[in-house]
């Protein structure tokens, strides 16, 4: 089977998997190395999708995934760091921007995509524009849903937003970018994770502290 047969198959089941969810109101979760517990399962099936993708050619046959997704839940549900999974996990170039903050410093998202598209040109590496915070009351994601429009259909450049409360971004926003909640994890991940913080805060940060004050002074 060729490799833009089983790109065609991932893109089938990333379909599915969000137009079931939507009907079950339960997203299907599934296991990422670096994470603890389970993710929704769009997260893996994006992965594999860009994964699976030959190397940038702009004269071989297009691709048109479904490739606009908004990551949302409270905080500290790991929205943040299966960004960074995807990043390891898929190679791709991963560049950020905090909406409010670009919007208020007057950025054009035009030239965010038309530079996306320059950097695939030239490292021919899959690039996954992150938007954080698109729920914010000076945006609500809607300056976002015209340009997501404009640029959707390309295989290799993808939009994942991240927000707080789905519903409080736009309807022209929340009928662009397909959803992926993402729930708070169970009472046994959160006390190690409180453990594990906190064996860092008590234990390894005033080790570092002291060393670093150790180097400094022999320095002198």
């Amino acid at each position: 089977m060729t490799t833009f047969y089983k790109n065609q198959i991932s893109l089938l089941l990333l379909f599915l998997t969000s137009t079931c969810s939507s009907f079950s109101g339960k997203r299907p979760s599934c296991t990422m190395d670096g994470m603890k517990g389970p993710v929704p399962e769009d997260v893996c099936l994006i992965t594999n999708f860009i994964k699976s993708l030959p190397q940038y050619d702009p004269t071989a046959p297009e691709i048109h995934p479904r490739n606009n997704y908004v990551f949302f839940g409270k905080p500290g549900t790991g929205k943040t760091t299966c960004i960074e999974l995807i990043e390891k996990e898929t190679g791709a170039i991963v560049l950020r921007y905090d909406l409010p903050t670009f919007v208020e410093n007057c950025g054009d998202i035009n030239e965010v995509y038309k530079n996306a598209e320059e950097i695939l040109k030239r490292e021919k590496r899959p690039v996954i524009l992150v938007f954080e915070n698109v729920d914010h009351a000076k945006t609500r994601g809607g300056i976002l849903h015209t340009v997501i429009q404009n640029h959707s259909g390309n295989a290799y450049i993808w939009t994942i937003t991240t927000a707080h409360d789905f519903l409080k971004t736009t309807e022209g926003f929340q009928n662009r970018c397909a959803p992926v909640k993402f729930e708070l994890p169970d009472r046994s991940i959160r006390k190690e994770t409180i453990q594990e913080e906190t064996y860092k805060r008590n234990l390894i940060m005033p080790w570092m502290l002291l060393t670093a004050s150790s180097i400094l002074s022999s320095g002198k």
